[in-house]
């Protein structure tokens, strides 16, 4: 059973994603900033979920909250109402594993949530060379292992499901299709297409 960490004011989130997310999840609400903080602290969540509502009642101290927990590299879903969809973005850019809309299709959270809890996992356990070669395998024809391509593994990883156009620049012979192309085949798009 994978256990979330729902920060959201909103209660009756809890019990939609409890009843949507089916019996392989457990949803543990915090609606306050030391609530989540503790919970994290005890570490009795395995995936946070960061409710994004633009009638938060403390708004910007929520956003703070979201950019303190995903810093700190607890894995994360973003979950987002159009209004703050550039505020989500920047969370992935800092480090949250994906962001999806409010309300959210529930297929899309449940592969994101399986997502980052299968990276938390590989990260909680030994770093060995056969775990790495697991996680990143997935990213096609991309090779290597330094901790610049984990970088790049990672990015790819937290802008694969993103409901957002993906920019890939740099110079020639760098690889920009290898990586349109892991973000493609990693991404919500990918299953869609193949029906």
């Amino acid at each position: 059973m994978v256990r979330i960490g729902l920060y959201s004011e909103d209660s009756k989130l809890q019990q939609i994603l409890s009843s949507a997310l089916g019996k392989e999840f457990q949803v543990l609400l915090e609606s306050t900033e030391d609530g989540i903080n503790g919970m994290l602290a005890a570490a009795t969540c395995d995936v946070t979920v960061l409710d994004l509502d633009s009638n938060h009642t403390s708004l910007q101290q929520c956003i703070a909250c979201c950019r303190h927990i995903v810093k700190s590299r607890i894995p994360s879903v973003v979950m987002a109402d159009d209004a703050l969809r550039a505020t989500a973005a920047e969370l992935v850019r800092l480090g949250a594993n994906s962001y999806c809309r409010k309300p959210p299709s529930i297929r899309d959270l449940k592969a994101m949530l399986h997502r980052a809890h299968e990276r938390s996992s590989v990260h909680r356990g030994p770093h060995n060379t056969q775990q790495r070669f697991e996680e990143t395998k997935s990213c096609d024809q991309m090779i290597g292992a330094s901790p610049q391509m984990q970088q790049v593994y990672d990015l790819v990883h937290r802008v694969a499901d993103l409901n957002a156009s993906v920019l890939v620049t740099g110079e020639s012979g760098t690889g920009k299709e290898l990586i349109a192309r892991a973000i493609h085949n990693l991404g919500s798009r990918h299953s869609r297409n193949s029906h």
